[in-house]
């Protein structure tokens, strides 16, 4: 059976298109720390906040600074433009939280909190939107009692 090797520049366009999409998805922030590190982060997805919470553990899951400090450590992906993979076991989100320090969990937490401001500027309240759909669609289900 013969084996045809593309050209890499003439993808389709879907492949195209998916791959934006993928990027756009994994694409970073940056903000710099006090101590003038430059640090990669983005947002969690679901299936990552998933195995966050199940490296965490039932005793860490309810406690809301541990969760936080262990979100922002774990999604910062990059520090000074070295690549830094995600952590794979409690020891490792140990090491991050450790390597950030205050000062790189506090610029992260502070460009958060300016994001969140934004919105409440804008008038948007983003959980109630989100909150409000998903409800709508619940009680619209079938198997929702009238």
């Amino acid at each position: 059976m013969p084996i045809t090797l593309h050209n890499p520049e003439e993808r389709p366009a879907a492949e195209g298109a998916s791959r934006r999409i993928v990027d756009a998805a994994n694409a970073l922030e940056h903000v710099s720390d006090s101590k003038g590190r430059s640090l990669g982060w983005r947002k969690l997805d679901a299936l990552e906040e998933f195995d966050l919470s199940e490296l965490a553990g039932a005793n860490n899951v309810g406690t809301a600074q541990w969760m936080m400090f262990a979100m922002i450590a774990f999604s910062v992906r990059e520090i000074d433009g070295q690549a830094m993979p995600r952590p794979g076991t409690k020891n490792d989100l140990r090491a991050r939280v450790k390597l950030l320090g205050a000062e790189g969990l506090n610029a992260i937490v502070q460009r958060l909190q300016g994001q969140a401001e934004q919105a409440d500027d804008l008038g948007v309240d983003l959980v109630r939107e989100e909150s409000q759909g998903e409800m709508e669609r619940a009680k619209n289900s079938p198997g929702t009692p009238r």
